[in-house]
């Protein structure tokens, strides 16, 4: 189960080269007025690129753990990168001791395989090794000490290697003691295929015509579950579960991992972000399958780097790009080093209040993202979804790459095409409804041309469903002091139906240990139903608010529990056919029933 605030809006970038001009970013957000959950810093933070270090001139430690702490007096989160390469260097105490301890992957001779990546020469900790979660948990406990982080970014871990395969080295490397490696399952191999290369293997997966180990270790190298042909694909994944022991056991709440290698499983452990895309709009198309199918595969926290990771991105394709990110399941604005500063307020305030507006809209729908995060983690159902996920029998459904739902009930319609204003949008069939305003698109199961000037994305309400809300605020943690409100989407039928899960937010095993409050909604003959299910978490804010959509009739009375309310505290529009309530102080952990009566034809 995630943190709550790690449905906030997350900042990036590699190239923010020290902590004044990190600081400057917070600054400029607040400025702006835009919405801010997670600062976080790219690997410019570190002492020669070095894990668990930070540049004395640049990114001080004592100065770093005040501003941290000065994020978290302001509700607000901070991630760093960390990468699985340890340079060699004598009296870096994490290389030491992962010589010391024998925790590296071997060559097929026994001695610490060399790669290379930021840092220059480096091992590799071998995360199947029993005792490397330890070590692991070692340096980054030591390393929260001076940088009390929030979570944690693993990266380069496929495992990326700058060299192919291993690096023939020329310059010192401090002497190495060789291991027996353990390499049955290599040894058996070749007894049963004598000619079996692990790297030139019969059959080669297409990986852009490069040779199997292209950017990574020797796949003959040898870790302590078996050879590397066997195990590459896992190496992220144990990083994963060994980072995860380690925020759990350093921060003793909910913590947010997020990697970039991933296998069936991780998201057990650890979210995923889609990798180094570029600034196109292509890529901005290609993210929603890449959201969609990660969720499919078990990772539910999903997004891609908004706006584009490689080159530069344009004011256009960064507004159209932020207005979708803003709807990810994650949503990180980075990009890299040497691009155009892509931040929202970067491109002036035109675009500055678009992003704080979009994303004030995501914020006010994160109890329906949490509730979403809740089933994803009792039940496996992603949280953003194909529209065939949720329509199986319209054909039309199948291959729609250009729209995507959150959970079974919003539907989003973004813009993937430079200078336009419209979208053709398909809407399975039944009633959807404008977010904004509950106009109506009665479908028969067809494609419909919606408005999209720059500032606005379409999003619509699913007929059927009952989405709860909060008003947003600058951070989640604000948010979540608002009083609820809900908005009732009614079906052809005049069905509806919804749920909201809360907790802390933070604590481990809520779900598991029943602290947490679930209330269902249903709504049916002219009259909604507040139903808790389980009311443990007794911090619940009260509901003052509800919209019912499609009411067809004009409506002449409103009660709650059988008493009519005053007539000046809810109003109906006949062309919007919505009834708007408010003011209300509904405590979610009782029952409670909201009726009306509709004028006679």
């Amino acid at each position: 189960m995630i943190p709550y605030w790690a449905l906030g809006w997350h900042q990036c970038r590699w190239g923010y080269k020290t902590l004044d001009e990190t600081k400057a970013v917070v600054d400029a957000y607040a400025a702006n007025n835009i919405p801010l959950e997670v600062m976080w810093n790219d690997i410019d933070y570190m002492d020669a690129y070095k894990d668990f270090t930070t540049d004395p001139t640049r990114f001080p430690q004592g100065a770093m753990k005040a501003w941290i702490e000065s994020l978290h007096a302001k509700h607000q989160k901070y991630m760093m990168i960390i990468d699985p390469g340890i340079k060699i260097e004598a009296g870096y105490p994490a290389y030491e001791l992962g010589m010391k301890k024998d925790l590296y992957i071997k060559d097929q001779h026994g001695s610490p395989l060399v790669g290379m990546v930021w840092p220059g020469f480096t091992f590799f900790p071998d995360f199947t090794h029993p005792a490397t979660p330890d070590y692991w948990y070692d340096q980054l406990a030591g390393f929260h000490n001076n940088i009390p982080f929030d979570g944690i970014w693993i990266d380069m871990n496929e495992v990326a290697n700058f060299c192919e395969g291993t690096c023939l080295v020329t310059p010192p490397i401090p002497p190495v003691s060789k291991k027996t490696p353990k390499t049955s399952s290599l040894d058996s191999m070749k007894m049963a295929h004598p000619n079996f290369n692990p790297n030139y293997p019969p059959y080669k997966p297409v990986n852009g015509g490069n040779q199997l180990f292209s950017h990574t270790i020797d796949l003959s190298a040898v870790q302590h579950m078996g050879m590397q042909y066997n195990t590459h694909t896992l190496y992220g994944h144990y990083e994963g579960m060994a980072t995860r022991r380690a925020a759990d056991k350093i921060l003793k709440k909910r913590s947010l991992i997020v990697s970039r290698s991933s296998f069936p499983g991780s998201g057990r452990h650890m979210s995923h972000w889609l990798g180094d895309n570029h600034s196109t709009w292509d890529d901005l198309h290609w993210s929603i399958a890449g959201v969609i199918t990660m969720g499919m595969f078990g990772l539910p926290h999903v997004g891609a780097d908004i706006c584009g990771f490689g080159g530069n991105t344009t004011k256009e394709l960064c507004t159209r790009w932020i207005q979708l990110g803003a709807f990810y399941p994650f949503s990180r604005d980075h990009n890299s080093i040497g691009s155009s500063p892509q931040e929202p307020y970067a491109f002036g305030p035109d675009v500055a209040k678009i992003a704080a507006n979009v994303i004030s809209l995501k914020y006010s729908l994160l109890p329906y993202y949490y509730t979403l995060h809740y089933n994803a983690h009792v039940t496996g159902d992603p949280v953003a979804r194909g529209l065939f996920y949720e329509f199986p029998q319209d054909s039309l459904t199948a291959d729609n790459d250009v729209q995507m739902l959150i959970g079974p009930a919003l539907l989003i319609s973004p813009v993937l095409a430079e200078h336009s204003t419209i979208v053709n949008a398909y809407f399975p069939a039944g009633p959807w409804y404008d977010i904004t305003n509950g106009m109506v698109i009665n479908s028969k199961g067809e494609s419909v041309q919606l408005d999209a000037p720059i500032d606005k994305i379409n999003v619509h309400v699913r007929g059927g469903f009952i989405i709860p809300r909060q008003k947003p605020e600058m951070t989640t943690a604000q948010s979540r002091l608002n009083k609820y409100s809900v908005v009732v989407a009614l079906d052809e039928a005049g069905n509806a139906n919804g749920e909201l899960f809360v907790d802390d937010g933070e604590s481990f095993l809520t779900v598991q240990n029943q602290m947490y409050t679930h209330v269902t909604f249903a709504h049916s003959a002219n009259s909604l139903s507040i139903q808790p299910q389980a009311t443990n978490y007794h911090a619940t804010q009260s509901l003052s608010d509800v919209t019912f959509f499609g009411i067809r009739q004009t409506v002449s009375l409103v009660s709650v529990n059988g008493v009519p309310i005053a007539k000046n505290l809810w109003t109906y529009s006949n062309s919007a056919k919505r009834l708007a309530i408010h003011g209300l102080d509904l405590k979610l952990v009782t029952k409670n029933t909201i009726s009306y009566s509709l004028v006679s034809n």
